[in-house]
């Protein structure tokens, strides 16, 4: 857990109304963010002596230990705000068409070199002849890109004509996970917590369980139970007339001729 670097508030009033709500917004240095994370950022700013004249930011709740390595579950909920990781801005690929396809679905330029610049399946191209957009399915070689059901969208066409310029694009995906992030508005209504900017795809790992497992706390159990019955290959039982033992766990065995007494060391 850590609180999130270089992260800006935006938003215009002490307490906006429900059709504006306030926006965190994550720097491109942020690919992922634990809900753990996000709670520690509003808590830091929320403590922050300056910031008491606004309205809280969120509320969280769960981790309580129900014991057995089960905890409920983390839940994060945003107070009339939004979370925005920073937009992509920066062209992955540009260049103009040497290959005229009319069927809008190969781009091809002579000149570029897609793998060097870094293009993946899933980026967005743009045809500035057209407006015409699509979707790269697969990166063919350096100079091919074949695209997702081909262009759509342009005027007055959607094919790749000689001497087209274009834009390759790559969407940037990002993460939010390690528990649940949800939202409401001033009116207690429900808000999409997430805010979508440009080319960046938001994974959010929820929770589908009211608890978590702490998986640590479970394996131990697991493990000493399989220690007792001589089932871990790693930590056989050995045993004699006066003594078990399973890996750390020692039990000396005392018969008196009427009474066997067990004592673990």
């Amino acid at each position: 857990m850590a609180e999130i670097a270089d992260v800006t508030f935006i938003f215009t009033d002490y307490d906006p109304g429900p059709s504006d709500p306030r926006v965190m917004f994550i720097p491109n240095t942020v690919d992922e963010a634990t809900v753990s994370d996000l709670i520690d950022t509003f808590a830091a700013r929320q403590a922050d002596i300056d910031n008491l004249i606004f309205a809280p930011m969120m509320s969280a709740g769960g981790t309580e230990d129900l014991g057995g390595g089960v905890a409920v579950a983390k839940t994060l909920t945003n107070l009339n705000l939004q979370i925005a990781f920073s937009p992509v801005r920066v062209w992955t690929s540009v260049g103009t068409i040497t290959g005229a396809d009319a069927s809008g679905s190969l781009l091809t330029d002579g000149s570029a070199n897609f793998v060097a610049d870094g293009v993946v399946p899933g980026a967005s191209v743009f045809n500035f002849r057209t407006g015409a957009i699509g979707t790269v399915f697969r990166v063919v070689d350096l100079n091919n890109l074949l695209l997702l059901n081909a262009l759509g969208g342009g005027d007055p066409d959607n094919e790749w004509q000689s001497g087209d310029t274009y834009r390759v694009i790559n969407t940037r995906q990002v993460n939010i996970s390690g528990g649940n992030d949800v939202a409401i508005d001033n009116l207690d209504a429900e808000l999409p917590p997430i805010l979508p900017t440009v080319f960046t795809q938001v994974v959010r790992t929820a929770s589908s369980s009211a608890t978590t497992t702490n998986l640590e706390a479970l394996e131990g159990l697991i493990n000493e139970i399989w220690q007792r019955l001589g089932l871990d290959g790693s930590n056989p039982m050995a045993t004699s007339d006066t003594q078990i033992t399973v890996g750390a766990i020692t039990i000396n065995l005392t018969d008196d001729g009427t009474t066997l007494t067990l004592t673990r060391v």
